[in-house]
């Protein structure tokens, strides 16, 4: 890894061979525990929809990839099974957008990632939905008093009907989930080794 941050860093244009199309513009964006992160990784991180796309509010998408790399090395390091290949290929056909899923990885390889590689990016974010779950998915659950709170507050009737409660319970699990795996991740970037390049 850190022999291609080297290279990044003194290449600024690529090319995959004689008479080939130049792949994009890249250069070194952070590196994570000594990983490299290249512009190229959060080009593709958003095509893939691993990471958000700039918002007002969220992140800019290198700290989310910084972020998407630190719970990945959590995932690798609690050893999270590998997903089952049907869903791999569900969660693909879901991404490429009514695209043909391997017309659609061609066209990803202008990033300089095989198929194989988008297939492994791709599993790792089941992986780590799947460890987050896990971890937070229990502690995320509200009350039964602060689901009824919730509905009300937001004009269910008296009594509630059982589709607010439920909408209630859904977002207040989806919100307080947030705030954990926020918080947590937030901890894991402090204690990391990270080091983000500033743009030029």
């Amino acid at each position: 890894m850190a022999r291609r941050a080297l290279l990044a860093a003194a290449l600024l244009v690529a090319s995959v061979g004689a008479g080939a199309q130049p792949l994009p513009v890249d250069r070194l964006v952070a590196v994570v525990e000594q990983r490299a992160l290249m512009q190229s990784d959060v080009e593709l991180a958003l095509r893939l929809g691993s990471i958000e796309p700039p918002a007002p509010d969220v992140p800019p998408p290198v700290e989310q990839l910084v972020k998407r790399e630190l719970v990945r090395l959590e995932v690798d390091r609690f050893a999270v099974a590998d997903p089952p290949t049907d869903a791999v290929e569900r969660l693909l056909a879901e991404r490429a957008g009514g695209q043909p899923v391997d017309a659609w990885l061609e066209a990803l390889a202008a990033f300089g990632v095989p198929p194989a590689g988008i297939r492994r990016r791709v599993a790792d974010d089941l992986r780590i939905e799947t460890y987050l779950e896990q971890r937070f998915g229990a502690a995320a659950q509200p009350t039964e008093v602060e689901v009824v709170e919730r509905a009300r507050a937001e004009g269910a009737g008296v009594p509630v009907p059982d589709g607010a409660l439920a909408a209630a319970r859904a977002a207040l699990a989806r919100e307080r989930r947030a705030r954990l795996v926020a918080d947590w991740v937030d901890g894991l970037r402090r204690r990391a080794a990270v080091h983000v390049v500033p743009a030029p």
